[in-house]
């Protein structure tokens, strides 16, 4: 019992998707959004510019943090935010919006209370209630993706919640079982080229490391699930899923129990540590291999992929995981502060020779976050598309980029926006003749406005083709999905 209360005290704080050095809310510090963020959105149309191909009809979801302050305390660091769920639809040449709330347990509780009852992952608000189990501090506000029929709104320390992929509202908690109640269950659920899902759970408490695997079907449902135990007790974000393989890298930054404080205070970045690339067998769900690689902490993955006897996988590696407790968190330290201070990642692609564990790393030259890539073609090389700026700047200022590489072959290009000008997570989508289309919003802060860019996928060195404007600022958040219509 001692180790499931240590779980439930601290699961609930780690909600994590992590945005890049240059990336989202770079002037929010000032601008302190967070007081008056409105319980919902109602639909409305967005004011367009350039050409929408009629040809272009679906939805864009988005999750985001949106609530950080209530009855006078705000919480310090982003992540903290209850999550909410935005919506774009896109028809006919036109473009609207909408959003709501994630009714969480969490959300429900502190709505009746006037006030937050649960600690945040960096700050803990006046008389904290206890939590009863992981999903009392369950935010729901890091993720959206479509399974099947069913839309989900994803945390990481505990269950989904399924949403109204319509009306926007929130239908419930999910248990993928009666034993898997309140389980950690990650943000990035990733599809297979057969169109079934797999996704993690990582559980580091009470001295145990495990990592939860959990394969559903088309449709959503659970087909299969496994516990396994890994060496050491890293943080972990997501994953990638390559022909024959889950990969996963358990970082070096390792949770202490017995540190005090708040959530980020019990993990500690070993630098003279390692970090460990785990190959977890598709069909066995058993670990074939674990690789000991230098000491780096990631979020976020792009592809991988199998080329005989190599397994090649992206990822957006940074040298320690001070962008974690330091970089977003809304004070100083920060990277979307007054005075924005830069925590570099840089895109990395390793190659695995399968038969003898050797490892090779090439960098990119790339400060890249979000990498996504064609869903259509998952184990193959493929550019990658995702936010942030080249390395080596000399120490300048750098304006925030829309960045598409290809790690297999070098080949890269970009499109530099204006200055305050933030970017989200980056999608390929197409239209209903395959014509293929990158997608993203953004913040424009001289603008004071929030808006939708389009770019060709062939060239994004053009810039965008079509925008569409909010009319005033919505709230940024990490992950979304497109869903065609």
């Amino acid at each position: 019992m001692t180790k499931r209360r240590e779980f439930i005290q601290y699961a609930g704080l780690a909600s994590m998707a992590l945005a890049s050095p240059a990336l989202s809310f770079a002037s929010r510090a000032e601008r302190r959004p967070f007081e008056q963020v409105p319980q919902r959105f109602a639909e409305r149309p967005m004011r367009l510019e350039g050409d929408w191909p009629s040809t272009l009809k679906g939805k864009l979801y988005r999750n985001s943090p949106a609530m950080l302050e209530r009855a006078g305390f705000q919480h310090s660091h982003l992540f903290d935010g209850d999550g909410m769920v935005q919506q774009y639809t896109i028809a006919n040449g036109q473009v609207s919006h909408r959003a709501e709330m994630v009714a969480t347990e969490k959300y429900l509780r502190e709505q009746a209370a006037g006030r937050f009852l649960y600690p945040g992952l960096g700050s803990t608000p006046p008389q904290p209630k206890a939590a009863r189990n992981n999903d009392s501090a369950n935010s729901a506000n890091i993720s959206v993706r479509k399974i099947g029929k069913r839309l989900f709104a994803l945390w990481e320390a505990g269950s989904a919640y399924e949403i109204d992929p319509d009306s926007l509202a929130t239908v419930g908690r999910v248990d993928w079982g009666e034993a898997l109640t309140h389980l950690p269950f990650s943000a990035h659920p990733t599809i297979d080229a057969d169109g079934q899902w797999w996704n993690i759970g990582s559980w580091i408490y009470g001295g145990q490391a495990l990592v939860f695997i959990y394969q559903l079907d088309q449709a959503g449902a659970l087909k299969r699930f496994k516990r396994l135990a890994l060496q050491q007790a890293g943080y972990m974000h997501a994953f990638c899923v390559s022909q024959n393989y889950l990969v996963l890298v358990n970082t070096a930054h390792l949770y202490q129990h017995k540190n005090e404080g708040n959530f980020f205070d019990k993990f500690q970045f070993d630098q003279q540590g390692h970090s460990q690339i785990v190959l977890i067998d598709k069909n066995t769900l058993t670990i074939e291999r674990t690789i000991e690689i230098p000491a780096n902490f990631v979020f976020h993955f792009g592809n991988a992929y199998e080329l005989g006897n190599e397994l090649f996988f992206t990822m957006a590696e940074y040298r320690d995981a001070q962008i974690m407790s330091r970089g977003l968190s809304i004070k100083e330290t920060s990277v979307f502060g007054p005075n924005p201070v830069s925590y570099p990642s840089e895109l990395c692609q390793y190659r695995i020779e399968l038969n003898s564990g050797r490892w090779h790393k090439s960098g990119s030259g790339l400060s890249m976050e979000f990498p996504n890539f064609r869903q259509t073609q998952p184990f193959s090389p493929q550019a990658l598309v995702g936010c942030g700026q080249r390395l080596n700047h000399g120490g300048q200022q750098r304006l925030e980029q829309l960045l598409q590489i290809n790690p297999h072959t070098g080949t890269s290009d970009a499109y530099t926006f204006a200055e305050n000008v933030s970017l989200d997570e980056p999608l390929y989508i197409q239209d209903s003749r395959g014509e293929e289309f990158i997608i993203h919003s953004f913040l424009d802060r001289q603008q004071n406005e929030s808006g939708l860019a389009l770019f060709k996928g062939a060239d994004i060195g053009a810039g965008p083709i079509a925008k569409a404007w909010a009319g005033g600022v919505l709230p940024q958040g990490f992950h979304g999905c497109w869903v065609s219509a």
